[in-house]
């Protein structure tokens, strides 16, 4: 394609200005050499595919792949010629149920069984179709690679020509069907159309050479679909983002595709480029700035894609430091059960699902702290770029207890490895994050039972209504309001004998409102000590929401209780304690329980709650207090088997030092100080 004078003038005045304002400078531009570029796999690396197809190791693996890509052969659906809209609307409006597609106009909420027909959800689901074709092309393009066939090369062939032949004659829409810098053509966002051409770059690699191509069908795919892509993209600039690092990584890539080294250079080092995304968007620890584990590997996932294709035409773009730590950092951030918290817009993942990233770093890094994660070598990335063997010996990853400013989390782990609890400070500076500092999350007993909000589709109300309101989550809610204007910093962190604990403080508001909460880690127990100070009289409301079911409640009044501002009223079946109790006891499984011992004397409420997805009904607890000062004392008793609760002595002297004695501690908190003494 061509490109114009000031187009190529304006990027070298974007590199100057990085230059200047970007350490790490600009990465000297390689373009690949040869025809076919092959920059997904070497001819090398395809040579040893198909021998992994005959390697015991990998035979079944190889053959399962086959047998998937036949059968997309076999029930190849028509593409839709038009775009489709986000994906984010295609779930029930009412209850946020996930949506069973009866027929390509029938939309069935698998909570409520209404069908929904009609915008958005029907363009909704020409994404999903979308998507669903895009991915049989990359499978496709591997089982030709382990089986040259020209039924395969011309399958992708014929769809590439398909789409190059209708996609400029699409409309830019965005979510709102505007045309908007973010709109896009075959889908409603730019984002999804970066997702959607590393695919087709990443399929048509594979088979470029293959004889059924002529020249005149590359000239097509090239300048009527790959380059006209990245001209939809580069619309868009979104500076720092996980939007942007998909755009970097399909420009970078249909740019070396197609020759065009302005697009690389675009890609890698301009304004937004990869360099940018790398220094400014990965924090020291290694997490992705926007806070939520589900966007880092999504992040990583955008990354992926350039990393292999540069990597392949000379640009070792995996050496670069903050690659590597995004690697580490998740190590840190786990449950005892390798999953990650649903922290902010975040689902509940496993680690163990982003394994295929571990198999490629420790190609490229040989960090044996990756071993412990490969013991199945089931993922596609294992076969096209793990390594030949592995040491027999993986050992166990360790977890360790942190706390990260950057990342504002503290983790505190007892030394089994068994139990893990997360405070999370949150500052909720940027749109992924959720309004609901100091927070806290108890992983105990094999799961985790403070449970997190997570998310629920963003186009759904629900989301807005229930996931970003802080009473979803695990911390105090001032006037039944949502926090705002947070700023907050750990004051404490020690890793003691027999104990692990964390302090963090938080303003909300311009410092109307004060936050303090002290959270200790014994063996077997959690002591929370939760102090709230306002300007002016306020009601402090600190619920709780469990995973687990009551088993032992005081008595409750006979009128169920309603709420009725946002968050509040997803509350079900809600009732008041008669008067202050002293204990509630969870169970948590069939020999296991969580006894919680209550030292503040408000209001209680007891009733349920939305988890992950918005069906479930959690347990819920919600203490409510009220005036310019207000202290939440908290004792979880983790339990197993027929073991008593060692009950906690707390009391709060003229000071208003709260201290708190149990398992042989005590710990002693006011404003300012805290003292824990075995």
């Amino acid at each position: 394609m061509a490109v114009s004078s000031s187009f190529r003038s304006g990027i070298v005045l974007l590199l100057i200005c990085f230059l200047v304002s970007v350490s790490s400078g600009a990465l000297d531009i390689v373009m690949p050499a040869g025809t076919p570029p092959r920059l997904f796999m070497t001819e090398d690396e395809m040579v040893r595919l198909r021998a992994r197809a005959k390697d015991p190791q990998w035979e079944k693996q190889c053959a399962d792949l086959l047998k998937e890509a036949d059968s997309c052969l076999e029930n190849v659906p028509a593409i839709p010629h038009q775009g489709g809209q986000w994906t984010h609307w295609y779930s029930c409006p009412k209850d946020g149920g996930s949506f069973i597609t009866d027929t390509p106009t029938a939309h069935r909420c698998s909570v409520c069984g209404e069908v929904y027909s009609g915008y958005p959800y029907d363009d909704a689901y020409i994404t999903y179709m979308h998507n669903r074709y895009n991915n049989n092309l990359q499978t496709i393009a591997i089982a030709y690679v382990i089986e040259p066939t020209g039924v395969r090369a011309k399958h992708i062939r014929d769809s590439l020509l398909e789409y190059a032949s209708f996609y400029e004659d699409l409309p830019l829409h965005d979510r709102d069907g505007n045309t908007t810098l973010s709109a896009a053509r075959l889908y409603a966002q730019t984002l999804d159309e970066s997702v959607n051409l590393c695919k087709f770059c990443f399929a048509y690699d594979l088979v470029y050479g293959d004889p059924c191509f002529s020249e005149e069908d590359h000239r097509i795919i090239q300048e009527h679909l790959l380059l006209p892509m990245c001209e939809t993209i580069q619309r868009y600039d979104m500076r720092i983002s996980n939007w942007q690092t998909w755009h970097n990584s399909a420009v970078g890539c249909a740019g070396l595709l197609t020759g065009e080294r302005e697009l690389v250079d675009w890609a890698i080092n301009g304004k937004s480029g990869l360099m940018f995304q790398m220094e400014r968007s990965v924090l020291s620890g290694g997490m992705w700035y926007e806070g939520a584990p589900g966007y880092h590997w999504y992040s990583f996932h955008a990354l992926y894609y350039l990393l292999e294709a540069a990597g392949r035409a000379g640009m070792n773009l995996w050496n670069l430091p903050p690659v590597k730590r995004m690697l580490d950092g998740p190590l840190r951030q786990l449950y005892p059960d390798l999953t990650f918290p649903a922290i902010h817009d975040s689902p509940r993942t496993s680690i163990l699902g982003n394994r295929g990233f571990y198999e490629m770093g420790y190609s490229h890094f040989k960090d044996e702290r990756y071993l412990p994660l490969l013991t199945v070598r089931d993922s596609r990335d294992a076969l096209l770029y793990g390594a030949d063997s592995l040491p027999e010996e993986k050992g166990a990853l360790t977890l360790d207890s942190y706390n990260d400013d950057e990342e504002a989390l503290a983790v505190l782990r007892n030394p089994d490895g068994k139990t893990a609890v997360f405070l999370d400070y949150t500052r909720a500076r940027v749109g992924h994050m959720h309004p609901a500092t100091v927070n806290l999350l108890l992983f105990a007993q094999g799961e985790e039972r403070l449970a997190e909000a997570g998310r629920l589709p963003y186009g759904n109300p629900l989301h807005k209504e229930w996931c970003r309101q802080t009473v979803s989550h695990n911390t105090v809610v001032v006037n039944e309001t949502s926090h705002k204007r947070i700023e907050s910093t750990c004051t404490f962190f020690e890793v003691g004998e027999g104990w692990r604990a964390a302090r963090a403080m938080a303003t909300l508001d311009g410092e109307k409102y004060a936050l303090n909460r002290t959270v200790v880690l014994a063996d077997k127990a959690v002591i929370d000590i939760f102090r709230c100070r306002s300007k002016e009289d306020a009601l402090f409301d600190l619920p709780l929401h469990f995973r687990g079911e009551w088993a032992d409640l005081p008595e409750m009044k006979e009128e169920a209780v309603s709420f009725e501002v946002p968050g509040y009223r997803e509350f079900r079946e809600v009732k008041e304690a008669v008067s202050h109790a002293d204990w509630y006891t969870l169970a948590t499984g069939a020999s296991s329980r969580i006894v919680l011992q209550i030292a503040d004397a408000g209001q209680q409420f007891v009733g349920r709650s939305p988890g992950y997805q918005y069906e479930e009904n959690l347990p819920m607890l919600m203490r409510r207090l009220s005036g310019k000062e207000a202290v939440f004392v908290t004792v979880f008793h983790l339990l197993e088997g027929d073991a008593v609760p060692d009950a906690a002595r707390c009391s709060t002297d003229a000071s208003g030092t709260v201290t708190v004695q149990t398992g042989g501690l005590t710990v002693q908190a006011d404003e300012n100080a805290l003292r824990i003494t075995p």
